[in-house]
């Protein structure tokens, strides 16, 4: 397999891939140093067998930016309908086909990352990577009790390209509201949309990991400004209740909105700007936290009233251990 690259006199370039005395044109209308990435996932795909068989090796590809795959899990791909999934691969050339089942370790991986528990009959669903994110977004049929075959294929491709889509991602259970009313407001990634861009609200977000230290370290500090801010509410009346203190279990809730690259992290969504979060940086105090809250927002907090409140003013009962 080799390609000839060559200019003609309208300066377009043009590559021929050929392989088995099969030529195959590709003409980006660009030149393919400015398209060194789309003439790479170009050759690809060429090179790519029409579905295939996952394996480790594949990870990096179905893994990456902008890459979208339908896969499709058995227990034992041998008794998949071959014939129509290569006719739905023929069909969809942007769409990378793929099988896997469920015995070795790199399929076990794959079924984690898709939040597949069991495979006791044939499913299928489809990734893609958007905005450079770690996470990919993840789809499913309306139902998986369909059999698998050419119509029930096409049928979820076409549900996927006309926006018809069937969402999910990894998400803890929502605490109930009547027990999600402590210092600090948890969320998970069901109810994160629902709480942080609430436009009547400055939404405070800790992102943290179970296992940091740092998030640790830094609990008692982020409780104490969640506790303070209610007893303040309480206290002063003209208290605009404004701000809410939250957090969430960035491991085990899949968020696409922001990417997080270290834990704790603290972002600020302001009512008047949901889109642009701002991010927390630096020291992990009371006094600093507090100040950067009423600097990048107009709520209304005092701040030397609330450095002096007594926080032994409330015993607020909680029903949910933090952190």
């Amino acid at each position: 397999m080799y390609g000839i690259l060559f200019k003609n006199d309208d300066f377009d370039q043009y590559f021929f891939l050929i392989d088995n005395n099969v030529s195959i044109l590709y003409n980006p209308g660009y030149s393919v140093e400015e398209k060194k990435k789309e003439l790479t996932k170009w050759i690809q795909k060429k090179i790519e067998p029409l579905v295939i068989k996952f394996s480790e090796y594949y990870f990096p590809l179905f893994f990456s930016n902008d890459t979208v795959t339908l896969f499709i899990l058995y227990n034992d791909i041998r008794d998949l309908n071959k014939a129509d999934i290569i006719k739905c691969a023929k069909k969809y050339p942007n769409i990378t086909f793929s099988v896997s089942g469920n015995k070795e370790v790199y399929e076990k991986r794959l079924l984690n990352e898709l939040l597949i528990e069991k495979v006791k009959k044939p499913v299928m669903r489809i990734t893609q990577f958007k905005n450079h994110f770690p996470v990919p977004y993840k789809y499913r049929p309306i139902s998986d009790a369909v059999e698998i075959n050419e119509q029930s294929i096409d049928q979820f491709v076409q549900d996927y390209l006309n926006e018809k889509k069937h969402f999910y991602r990894k998400s803890e259970r929502a605490l109930p509201d009547e027990f999600n009313h402590g210092y600090i407001k948890i969320i998970v990634a069901d109810t994160y949309d629902e709480y942080v861009f609430d436009n009547t609200k400055n939404v405070v977000v800790l992102f943290y990991a179970p296992w940091c230290g740092h998030c640790y370290k830094f609990e008692p500090v982020y409780r104490e400004i969640g506790k303070r801010l209610k007893i303040y509410g309480k206290k002063f009346k003209d208290y605009k209740n404004d701000v809410v203190i939250s957090k969430i279990d960035a491991v085990n809730n899949e968020i696409y909105d922001i990417l997080i690259e270290g834990y704790p992290t603290i972002y600020l969504y302001t009512k008047e700007n949901k889109k642009e979060p701002i991010r927390y940086i630096g020291p992990r105090t009371v006094e600093n936290i507090i100040s950067w809250i009423c600097e990048k927002t107009n709520t209304n907090i005092d701040i030397q009233k609330f450095r002096n409140i007594n926080l032994d003013d409330e015993q607020l009962f909680e029903t949910y251990e933090e952190l």
